[in-house]
């Protein structure tokens, strides 16, 4: 039965994490986006923030979900 539930949580949180990082980025990126597509120097900067925002978006969620689950 724990091998079931910690099988089942995992998928659930990977789901999550697809979720939050694929909602958080297609909004994050939307604004700067519109702005960048404007300007090409703001361009360069806005994707950098994107990447960032996914790097950090992935481990922070992961986290929060375990501590939660927990």
């Amino acid at each position: 039965m724990s091998f079931s539930n910690g099988e089942s949580g995992g998928e659930e949180e990977e789901e999550e994490e697809e979720d939050l990082g694929r909602g958080g980025g297609a909004s994050g990126s939307s604004l700067p986006r519109s702005d960048g597509g404007e300007s090409e120097g703001p361009s360069p900067e806005a994707e950098e923030k994107d990447h960032r925002i996914n790097v950090s978006v992935t481990p922070t969620s992961s986290i929060a979900l375990s501590a939660s689950k927990r």
